[in-house]
């Protein structure tokens, strides 16, 4: 099926995107800006409504956009039956409008996407997958099925979870992709569409029109929410972030962008300021910044950026990267490694900072 098909994938009266950044929210309208216009569509954004402006003056959202400013981990989430009750009284009042729905993700997993998934009664069939980054080249166990099982019980919905999670899900077949993960379960199930030239024909308007960097030989910081997270402290996340940059100044790049994570609060900010980072496109999905002819160096929590990047063709005039390791964190090892074999087939210089180092 030609990518010029992909309406054939939505055959529901409704479709809900569910939604939780401005990278995310760029995936999906890269394919699905016609349904963004239209009366039938509904954005669940998860995040703070000053964020879903910003999105707005980007790309063109739904009409019916719901603002719910919740920590969507099930961390957070599965016993915190407040939260759920917000979440609920959303989802009920779309499923009086309608019942016969669509749902892009690009999460397909944990209790907040089970709750959309089931209290809207989305068939697995529709429900369509995105990319959420380099998570989706893992194969990965759900763990603890029983309990979380239980949970689903004590919030109203009968679902015990499947063996895998996001584009491993055998519940799952459709998803769209920028970086055509091989290493799925069923892989032969799954019908995998390349949306890269949509994405970068995208990205490229969106950082020509919005992005302004004069100066050459500038670099693009990428935040990480470590400290958010609980997987750093606040004082050893700002050693190894001082440690990170100095190593990047001294190899003579004096103006640094800064990108945030969109999970990250504002606890560091005063910090960031102090270590001379410009904050003028902080909101911008980092591979938008990257577009800009000057950027010419990347530091990177060992995320997926520097893959999408290899696949929208942008790695061609990077100099130098640095990746900076936290002290906890999934697949490290096998992270690391993917970057540095991408970057040597660059021909890129790699320095990898640590906090012990």
């Amino acid at each position: 099926m030609a990518l010029k098909n992909y309406k054939n994938f939505i055959k529901t009266s409704a479709l809900v995107i569910d939604v939780r950044s401005v990278t995310q929210a760029l995936y999906i309208y890269s394919i699905l800006g016609d349904y963004f216009k239209k009366n039938s569509t509904v954005l669940l954004w998860k995040g703070k409504s000053e964020d879903l402006f910003f999105l707005s003056k980007i790309i063109k959202i739904p009409e019916r956009s719901y603002v719910l400013n919740i920590d969507s981990r099930d961390s957070f989430l599965s016993l915190n039956f407040k939260t759920v009750r917000k979440i609920k009284k959303v989802l009920e009042s779309l499923k009086a409008d309608c019942n016969d729905y669509t749902l892009c993700t690009c999460f397909a997993s944990g209790l907040y996407f089970e709750l959309i998934k089931n209290f809207l009664r989305v068939r697995n069939k529709d429900v369509i997958q995105f990319d959420d980054g380099l998570i989706n080249e893992y194969i990965v166990k759900r763990k603890y099925r029983f309990l979380r099982f239980v949970i689903n019980l004590l919030h109203g919905f009968i679902f015990f979870p499947s063996k895998y999670t996001l584009f491993s899900d055998d519940r799952y077949n459709f998803i769209f992709t920028c970086i055509n993960p091989k290493n799925i379960q069923m892989l032969s199930d799954k019908f995998i569409i390349n949306i890269s030239f949509h994405v970068k024909r995208l990205f490229r308007n969106i950082s020509l029109n919005n992005i302004t960097i004069e100066q050459i030989n500038s670099a693009l910081f990428m935040s990480s929410p470590l400290v958010e997270a609980g997987r750093m402290t606040k004082l050893d996340y700002q050693k190894l972030i001082t440690k990170t940059l100095a190593s990047l100044k001294d190899r003579g790049f004096k103006k640094i962008y800064l990108s945030k994570h969109p999970s990250e609060k504002d606890v560091n900010d005063r910090f960031y300021r102090s270590l001379g980072l410009d904050f003028s496109y902080t909101n911008y999905p980092s591979e938008i910044i990257i577009y800009n002819k000057n950027i010419r160096a990347i530091v990177n929590p060992l995320n997926s950026t520097l893959f999408l990047a290899n696949h929208l063709d942008l790695l061609k005039k990077i100099k130098f990267v640095i990746s900076y390791i936290p002290l906890r964190g999934a697949f490290i090892a096998s992270r690391i490694s993917k970057i540095s074999t991408l970057l040597e087939q660059k021909n890129i210089p790699h320095h990898i900072v640590t906090f012990d180092e």
